[in-house]
């Protein structure tokens, strides 16, 4: 997937060096020749984020590689984990993905925690204040180059023409599909740093500040006291609905997608203030087969692949 060389957040403005929050890391793919034995997919690491001040989550998407279901790769329904039948990382080198992950790690997250998923699973990276940036993608960039100039890969010669890599890099940039005067070039989307526990203040009045995911939320770290797993089900179950209720009601058209949910629950987590364990406590809970099927003032449409969830007239 084409890769935009600014990154915008909700309400105007572009994701450089700019606070925020990752509100959900999932992965989304497309499939290519389905059905058939050359079946595969190239898929992306979806990046939620919710810049400080904004009034929801922008997605950023960053592609990843591969998927090929003959080894049993896939997404998993809630879109938050990578699946094969075969061990081995799912996401590629040099990627954007692995660009992205690898940035976290430099910005000062212990390598551990980014592992803990096993690089198929980061939700317990879910709220996460961090500063977005952005980088050059000189790799992407050269490359286009080369195929704008009639280069061979490494190559820097065109009959008589000698080309610099400022040359290459030029004639790779990003044209802007409006104004074909302008171009861009490619960058990628990083995390530069770490925020502390005290947020940017939102102007926004519905929207409180985003708190960090403490070590409490990881899969390595020591389990709080009061696990979602503790939690009454009747009564995560009734708080679930009517957050989702909610989400429903504030959804265009009353239609939202099974995947959008657990970025959603952070948002509205965020703006009722509630604290870190319960909210994944609802954000793990709101996605499940078991919570869906009762149907409480909504309906799943089940022919939907995407799960889209409609609320009930």
């Amino acid at each position: 997937m084409a890769f935009e060389g600014r990154f915008k957040s909700a309400g105007g403005g572009y994701l450089n060096n700019t606070p925020g929050s990752i509100a959900a890391l999932r992965f989304e793919a497309t499939e290519w020749n389905k059905g058939t034995p050359k079946a595969y997919s190239t898929f992306s690491l979806v990046v939620d984020t919710l810049a400080d001040g904004a009034t929801e989550p922008v997605p950023q998407f960053l592609e990843a590689g591969f998927l090929y279901p003959k080894d049993g790769q896939g997404i998993s329904e809630d879109g938050l984990t990578l699946e094969s039948d075969k061990e081995g990382d799912l996401i590629a080198k040099g990627s954007n993905a692995e660009r992205f992950l690898a940035s976290l790690v430099e910005a000062g997250i212990p390598e551990e925690e980014v592992l803990a998923g096993n690089l198929r699973n980061f939700e317990n990276l879910f709220g996460r204040r961090v500063v977005f940036g952005k980088e050059p993608d000189v790799a992407k960039q050269m490359a286009s180059g080369r195929k704008a100039l009639n280069l061979k890969a490494g190559s820097y010669q065109a009959g008589t023409r000698t080309y610099t890599d400022a040359d290459i890099m030029t004639a790779g940039k990003r044209k802007d599909k409006k104004d074909k005067s302008k171009s861009y070039n490619h960058d990628r989307l990083i995390v530069t740093s770490l925020l502390g526990e005290a947020p940017v203040a939102a102007p926004a009045a519905k929207t409180a500040a985003a708190k960090p995911a403490t070590k409490a939320a990881t899969k390595t770290a020591t389990k709080p006291a009061t696990k979602p797993a503790e939690v009454d089900s009747d009564a995560l179950f009734t708080q679930a609905e009517s957050m989702l209720l909610t989400l429903l009601a504030n959804a265009k058209d009353n239609v939202l997608a099974r995947t959008s949910l657990p970025s959603l629950v952070v948002k509205q987590s965020v703006a009722e203030n509630l604290e870190p364990a319960e909210r994944d406590a609802i954000r793990k809970v709101i996605v499940t087969d078991e919570f869906l099927s009762r149907q409480s003032g909504w309906v799943v449409n089940v022919e939907d692949k995407k799960g889209v969830i409609n609320l009930a007239v």
